[in-house]
């Protein structure tokens, strides 16, 4: 069925040129209202009085059935199809504007080709996620769609995706023209991708235009540009043979190819010498690739994918690489097939310069699945470029194996948690491998028949384990008699972080205020249950009681009365024989990271975060497992806290008192309450914190200025940095 209305909002070059190309495929014989918003009120006058848009189009006319309103509302109102033509960083706050005048039925079409920086969204995802709409109602249109071109009625082709094929189909009759083919898809990720990834690619041609570079030097741009913007694609679920087609290919020939082509445009201003803000200045139009560079470096590392060209792009335009050596980078790759990075599980090889990391994951605590997610975003986001990775599961029996399924898929979204699979083969770590001042391990995988293969030596270890047997020094020994350098605290920092009892020791040692508590041992329960049950009625309801060596917020009861007491400690106590029970603390969660220094300098910390839990939150009386990791509405994390002048400063003072006060290396991140009376009150210190990317160590260093990716780096930086052995 033909809606009886299409808007398009945007009335620069392509959004015009898009409202003619639906009146010419017939829409306006068949009486279809066809309304272009445009911002300035002078251009919507011109197009509805004059038919012409002079700024962007020069003389071109336009069809009797366009009319342009500065409305934006009016404009889609009555629109069963909304055509979106604007600026991807402009997009959101115009979205919040059309929902309330949008049809629940209107399918919108974006012929947006960006990530929205800060998101790294693409916009059928910005548009999902504002407007509340279905996949099979938002369809995107992309291919070799140079505007003045298609005004002037040159022959093209094009390519409209849907998730739904018969929406795709319906968007297609609408815009096929006498001179605009378009074919359908489904594939809507690897058509986002290939659009917002080939402007990149023409920024990078445009620079070789610029620094009078040949043809060579472009078709290796182009040739290696659509080799990354395919492998991002993949990573994200799109298809490979999107790329062969008009949204992949035929879009990178239009865009580095032609003059007209505002990202190479711009990239030959560049090229020439011009900042980024004097390219801007010269620009009359957007070139979405000087704005979304970033953003798709920031969605590579997030995803493992390496994009050479891309990463020298963005540092030109952050100004951390001046242009006339941009060539020479795109050049100084590591050897390797030109295919290379196809397979999913490459053979383990030694052969790389790089320090090479073991990632360590899953383990035998109860938080086995949070180090399985906490691998996902690591693994997406570190630096391949710097750093050689290999991955370790250890299942929840203890077993090391080599990952039968690839740790970067690991999420909560599906019914069942992540968990690394048992394998016939398990993997050793072995000391030794003859590195320098033996400072490197031998990685080996032995098979049933016990034969034994090297898997490669091991520069350092990044140990992504929380709880007992990860957390708590016992690993921390294993990797210390290896002799291999490894992330985060020592054998004794680890222990006493892991031990809440004994932790509060060390904090009332360093004069930092601590909670009331008391510890109820194996022995002592065994011995005499009253007596302990006796010490806990001291304190003053309501009690949490909890595993003391658990590392988790499962095990964990609030106990506002005391017949409920004895059930608590038997729920701690099937997680850790050793129980702590802590006096309730009436105040806010404040948190804050702090992290090591090389060569015996300060440690730093980070901006204070909040965790608040919402009191409406079913269920969840405390930040406890689920209101963590599983459930979105029970709590928000609030970074930087909002706190009176002064506490901020006293929270970090403190937090490196008690980073110290266990001996703490690499990270940790320091809980504290601080009560309405002013008082702060140390809760406890997570020597590996969460560590997803959304989890509260890592977004309160972002706010402080260091991203995921950098925040991986420095922590194996500081591992390799720093002497193997007693220190």
């Amino acid at each position: 069925m033909k809606p009886q209305k299409i808007a398009v909002l945007g009335a620069g070059s392509w959004g015009t040129t898009f409202a003619k190309v639906l009146a010419d495929a017939g829409n306006d014989a068949a009486g279809l209202q066809i309304q272009l918003w445009a911002r300035r009120s002078e251009v919507a006058e011109e197009i509805t009085a004059q038919h012409t848009n002079t700024t962007y189009l020069g003389d071109i006319r336009l069809p009797d059935a366009i009319s342009a309103t500065d409305d934006l509302a009016a404009a889609v109102t009555g629109a069963g199809v909304v055509v979106l033509a604007l600026p991807a960083q402009h997009l959101r706050g115009h979205l919040a504007q059309v929902r309330t005048a949008l049809s629940p039925e209107a399918v919108v079409v974006s012929l947006i080709k960006g990530l929205e920086r800060g998101t790294n969204l693409r916009m059928s995802e910005v548009i999902a996620a504002e407007l509340g709409l279905p996949e099979g109602q938002i369809a995107v249109v992309s291919g070799p769609n140079l505007a003045m071109e298609i005004a002037r009625e040159e022959p093209t082709a094009s390519v409209v995706a849907c998730r739904d094929e018969a929406v795709a189909e319906q968007i297609a009759t609408l815009c096929s023209a006498k001179y605009f083919r378009p074919y359908t898809n489904t594939d809507v990720t690897g058509v986002e991708i290939a659009g917002i990834v080939k402007n990149v690619i023409a920024l990078a041609v445009g620079v070789c235009d610029g620094q009078q570079l040949g043809d060579n030097s472009k078709a290796s741009v182009i040739t290696r540009g659509l080799a990354e913007a395919t492998r991002l694609a993949t990573a994200l679920g799109g298809k490979l043979e999107t790329f062969s087609g008009l949204a992949g290919l035929g879009d990178v020939v239009a865009t580095c190819a032609s003059p007209l082509s505002r990202n190479r445009s711009a990239g030959r201003l560049l090229g020439q010498g011009l900042t980024p803000e004097q390219v801007t200045e010269q620009m009359t139009q957007t070139a979405e690739g000087m704005k979304s560079a970033s953003a798709v470096l920031d969605l590579a590392r997030e995803h493992g994918v390496e994009m050479p060209i891309t990463e020298a792009v963005t540092a030109v335009l952050a100004g951390r690489l001046p242009v006339q050596n941009i060539a020479s980078l795109l050049l100084a790759r590591e050897l390797k097939a030109e295919q290379a990075g196809s397979s999913s599980a490459p053979t383990p090889t030694t052969s790389s310069a790089k320090p090479r990391i073991l990632v360590l994951y899953g383990g035998q605590s109860s938080e086995h699945a949070v180090s399985c997610v906490t691998a996902a975003g690591v693994l997406r986001a570190i630096d391949t470029s710097r750093f050689e990775v290999v991955e370790v599961g250890i299942t929840a029996a203890g077993q090391w194996t080599r990952p039968v399924t690839d740790p970067r898929s690991h999420s909560f979204d599906g019914a069942q948690l992540p968990r690394v699979e048992p394998t016939a083969s398990s993997v050793q770590l072995h000391p030794g491998a003859g590195g320098s001042a033996q400072r490197s391990a031998e990685l080996v995988e032995i098979a049933p028949d016990l034969s034994v293969t090297s898997l490669g030596r091991v520069d350092a270890v990044l140990p992504l384990l929380h709880g007992p047997f990860g957390e708590d020094g016992t690993l921390q020994g294993l990797l210390e008699l290896a002799g291999v350098p490894y992330v985060g605290a020592g054998v004794l920092t680890s222990a006493v972080g892991m031990d809440k009892h004994f932790m509060k020791l060390a904090f009332a040692a360093a004069g930092l205020t601590v909670g009331p508590w008391e510890t109820i041992t194996a022995r002592q329960w065994a011995a005499d249950p009253e007596a302990c049950l006796q010490r806990v009625r001291q304190l003053t309801l309501p009690v949490f009681v909890k595993p003391a060596r658990a590392g988790s917020s499962t095990g964990i009861t609030r106990v506002d009365d005391w017949s409920q007491l004895e059930q608590a400690l038997e729920t701690a106590r099937k997680f850790d024989p050793k129980v702590i029970v802590e006096q309730g603390i009436q105040g806010r969660e404040i948190e804050c990271g702090v992290l090591g220094s090389a060569g015996g300098a300060a440690a730093r910390t980070s901006e204070c975060g909040e965790i608040v839990v919402h009191q409406g939150a079913e269920s969840h009386q405390f930040y406890d497992f689920t209101a963590k990791y599983t459930d979105d509405a029970a709590a928000e994390l609030s970074c930087p806290a909002d706190l009176p002048a002064g506490v901020s400063e006293e929270i970090r003072r403190q937090a490196v008192i008690a980073f110290n006060a266990i001996d703490g290396e690499g990270i940790s991140r320091v809980d504290f309450f601080y009560t309405s009376e002013g008082e702060l009150v140390i809760n406890e210190v997570n020597t590996m914190p969460g560590f997803t990317p959304i989890s509260m160590y890592p977004q309160m260093w972002k706010a402080s200025g260091l991203n995921y990716t950098e925040l991986i780096t420095e922590l194996i930086q500081l591992a390799l940095d720093r002497p193997v052995g007693l220190r």
